[in-house]
């Protein structure tokens, strides 16, 4: 009765242990498998500040900790509109390719620096409807203050 025991034991772990290692040469012998639609990321984030690419959230291209929305120092727009007016770019400080939704795929979206616009004299960049959509939704953080 305790080898039988035993052997149901021993049996279990090898047979975890072989359906792992035939796993992992399956899935070398396949390669990489593209991701379902819904686990890729709504968009690709390039700030031009140290030259860094991030991935944004999976529903909002605009969505991302790097980027603060709420605090009102960056201000986005189309790349259709900082062609429409070239005295802008001095602010432009990164780029927001967006794969989702659908409707939006290959538009590219420009986060520019309201400080610099500020002190150029210019109109500050605002918020198009996915980024002001996450400044309603966020809370800010509560601090204590002494």
């Amino acid at each position: 009765m305790v080898g039988l025991v035993a052997f149901y034991f021993v049996g279990s772990l090898l047979g975890f242990f072989i359906y792992f290692l035939w796993r992992g040469a399956s899935a070398v012998t396949q390669g990489p498998q593209p991701l379902e639609e819904w686990q890729l990321p709504a968009g690709r984030i390039h700030l031009f500040s140290g030259d860094r690419y991030f991935d944004s959230s999976l529903t909002n291209a605009y969505e991302h900790p790097e980027l603060n929305w709420a605090d009102g120092r960056i201000g986005c727009g189309y790349a259709v509109d900082l062609q429409a007016r070239p005295e802008l770019q001095v602010a432009l400080i990164g780029t927001i390719q967006i794969y989702k939704p659908e409707w939006n795929r290959g538009h590219a979206a420009v986060i520019l620096d309201n400080q610099v616009l500020q002190g150029l004299g210019l109109p500050l960049g605002g918020l198009n409807d996915e980024a002001q959509q996450l400044v309603n939704r966020i809370v800010p953080k509560q601090t204590l203050r002494g």
